[in-house]
């Protein structure tokens, strides 16, 4: 999976549930991040760049799974992802349309309790 804006808020908190999960995930941000986004459990780094598709598809031949767009770069996060995969966009405006038989959903954040609690629960336990 690769995410984008993996050093912010939403990126760095599934960088580590997919850590947690064992999911392999691909971190897109500013070069400045790469220490804090291998700190959070990213397997790979990829600095934010115009290529993005083709920067991702350096280090994960044949592209990622899923992509979930933090950063709301749109098409050229999508373009890293293979045929078939998934991308999610957290704003509705900015999602791409979907292309090689992939699947585009937006979950964008909302307040949700029951899942803050979870959430802090994993925290309190130092997971």
């Amino acid at each position: 999976m690769s995410i984008t804006g993996a050093a912010g808020g939403v990126g760095g908190l599934l960088l580590e549930l997919a850590a947690l999960r064992g999911v392999r995930t691909v971190a897109v941000a500013d070069p400045r991040d790469e220490e804090l986004v291998r700190g959070l459990g990213a397997d790979w780094f990829v600095p934010r760049t115009d290529r993005l598709g083709a920067a991702v598809r350096a280090v994960v031949p044949g592209g990622v799974d899923a992509v979930v767009d933090a950063a709301v770069v749109g098409v050229a996060a999508h373009e890293a992802m293979r045929g078939g995969g998934t991308f999610v966009a957290l704003v509705a405006p900015f999602a791409p349309p979907p292309l090689r038989a992939t699947r585009v959903v937006v979950q964008e954040v909302c307040a949700d309790g029951a899942r803050l609690a979870e959430l802090s629960a994993l925290v309190d336990s130092g997971s």
